[in-house]
């Protein structure tokens, strides 16, 4: 049996396949914001819920804003799980864990599965990932901490690795409101960047990457 692990999902990432969290902390959104991204380790919940986009938008410069466009961010990776290989530029990385059964009473045991990337995708993941962490920082500091309904996660917009900053309502199947956030989405737009520029360092390999930043109101109604 295979399990994906926490590297796995950060690659997996740049094509959608992480389910979204909307709650405040990283994750992954679709190119298209009316499917529902499957989730690569958990089941489908009871309740499935369908997304309607009302509004996307990135905030322009020329906007009103007391906050600059683009923010910093530097990560060092130290993961047990990744591994770069100098021989032929790549990563090789944990991509899930097998369970082995011995036969008798003791409990199975993981191994690895390994599967490599080429350094540069890896890295660009990496950046998307990083840059979505801060801006989760920043949004939660210019929000003054009403983040409630408000999220940064992974998505690509024209074929590159971008943050999406998403402002969410919820209402149950009756079209009652569940929960919306504290502060408006005009608020969002206003002080979200507009961009990340990223500093990724592994193995003594470094590298350096903008990513963009949009935002988007969605309305998520029960079924």
């Amino acid at each position: 049996m295979l399990g994906v692990n926490g590297p796995r999902r950060r690659l997996l990432a740049a094509a959608g396949s992480v389910a979204a969290s909307l709650a405040g902390c990283l994750g992954a959104f679709p190119e298209d914001p009316s499917a529902d991204p499957p989730s690569t380790d958990a089941p489908e919940p009871t309740d499935r819920r369908t997304r309607t986009t009302t509004e996307a938008s990135t905030r322009s410069t020329t906007d009103a804003s007391d906050y600059p466009a683009t923010v910093n961010a530097t990560a060092t990776v130290e993961r047990d799980e990744v591994e770069y290989v100098p021989e032929n530029d790549t990563v090789r990385y944990v991509a899930a864990y097998r369970s082995t059964d011995s036969g008798d009473d003791s409990p199975p045991e993981r191994e690895p599965v390994y599967e490599t990337v080429p350094f540069d995708e890896w890295a660009e993941t990496e950046c998307a990932s990083v840059a979505a962490d801060r801006v989760n920082e920043v949004m939660a500091d210019r929000l003054d901490g009403e983040t409630d309904g408000v999220s940064a996660g992974v998505t690509k917009a024209d074929g590159e690795m971008a943050v999406l900053v998403v402002h969410q309502t919820m209402s149950d199947r009756e079209g009652d409101l569940v929960s919306e956030p504290t502060v408006s989405y005009e608020r969002v737009k206003r002080v979200a960047p507009e961009r990340v520029g990223v500093t990724v360092e592994f193995s003594g390999q470094t590298r350096s990457c903008v990513v963009s930043v949009t935002t988007r109101e969605m309305d998520l109604q029960q079924e």
